[in-house]
């Protein structure tokens, strides 16, 4: 690595240290035989790009490249594919603004508003499942985090899905997934795995997967995951953070995320770790293993008590006699029942403690308004 500082870029290639990379370039061009040239900058110019390349004779990225190159690696549904396309356009728009002929910056042009129609074929798709799974009241919680971080890995441990496979890599999920669940008081939930985030990730890319983050957007739950082994945990964590504000994620998601310190199985500070994410987090965390299973219990324990909450639900006791049409309609509506014991006043009726969404509440207080054998306690 040859460091040198942004304000050593000039217009068509790089001054200072320039000297130091061309000679470790060709150190690594004796011994290997495919070197390329990596510039920690969000984006060069076509010009430094086009002149850094012809100097030192090799191939030359900027990070928005590098983030592409990986995109398109891993891109493996339309959704994706046409998402990572819309950034590449974006991104080659802007450097044959200056350079390419009229008709190039056309055709560039029809083709990304061709794939923005096809997105928002894909949004509104993704609005009609949200909406789907609003009316079933099936809560939705959806896992963020740094790429890399274990957020697959914790799902396959939430849910027990063999289907889910996990990868060692960058931004191995691109596409959002949606996995079911249960908690005991909610019975069914529906985890949604997101793609990752990265710091310093340029704006446009962020737009190009709007639809995506979309989903994260309109849970009901967030639960941020953060790999506590990794040495650059605090910057991570703040990177989560920015991205969260910078997509607009509503102040309650944010203020009731349920953060997760994965991987402590590889690490023995563990503790030492969690407490500096949560100086960053301004927020308690979980410490967890998605490999050995060390605090899963306490994090589902932890999301399910703030999704009860972020949803409205309510625990309710009601009194109602024994196997009747209310009996069996309390547990048609409810999203788990937590104890049935007889009332030992008058043994045809049992009480029922049961957790219930805000319309089912509401539901069966007007059926059975007029039932003076069914009382709300």
């Amino acid at each position: 690595t040859v460091h040198s500082s942004h304000a050593s870029l000039r217009n068509d290639c790089f001054v200072g240290n320039f000297s130091v990379l061309y000679d470790t370039i060709c150190e690594h061009n004796r011994k290997l035989s495919n070197v390329a040239a990596l510039f920690n900058v969000n984006t060069l110019t076509a010009l430094q790009q086009r002149s850094l390349s012809q100097e030192l004779g090799i191939e030359v990225y900027d990070r928005y490249m590098l983030v592409l190159l990986i995109f398109k690696q891993h891109a493996r549904t339309a959704e994706a594919r046409l998402q990572t396309s819309l950034a590449e356009l974006m991104y080659y728009r802007q450097r044959v603004r200056f350079h390419g002929s009229a008709n190039m910056l056309v055709n560039l042009g029809q083709r990304e508003s061709f794939i923005k129609r096809e997105l928002e074929h894909i949004q509104r798709h993704r609005k009609r499942l949200r909406q789907k799974r609003h009316g079933l009241q099936l809560p939705v919680v959806a896992v963020v985090g740094y790429t890399n971080a274990g957020k697959t890995s914790l799902i396959k441990k939430f849910t027990n899905s063999e289907k889910l496979t996990p990868l060692n890599q960058l931004f191995a999920t691109l596409d959002v997934t949606c996995h079911e669940g249960y908690l005991p008081r909610l019975s069914k939930v529906i985890y949604v795995d997101t793609v990752g985030f990265i710091s310093d990730i340029p704006t446009q890319l962020i737009a190009s997967f709007r639809a995506t983050l979309e989903d994260a957007l309109a849970a009901d739950q967030l639960v941020h995951v953060f790999d506590v082994s990794h040495p650059d945990l605090e910057r991570q964590c703040e990177t989560v953070l920015e991205t969260l504000r910078v997509i607009k994620t509503s102040a309650k998601l944010v203020d009731t995320t349920v953060h997760v310190g994965n991987k402590v199985d590889l690490i023995d500070e563990a503790d030492q770790m969690i407490s500096r994410a949560e100086r960053i987090l301004g927020r308690s965390a979980i410490s967890a293993s998605s490999v050995t299973g060390q605090g899963i219990s306490d994090v589902l324990q932890k999301i399910e008590e703030s999704t009860i909450n972020n949803t409205g639900r309510r625990n309710v006791k009601i009194r109602c006699p024994n196997g009747g049409e209310a009996y069996t309609e309390i547990f048609r509506q409810s999203s788990s029942v937590e104890n049935v014991v007889a009332d030992d006043a008058d043994l045809n009726y049992t009480i029922l403690e049961v957790v219930l969404t805000a319309a089912a509440l509401n539901k069966l207080r007007s059926r059975f308004r007029s039932h003076q054998d069914v009382s709300f306690l």
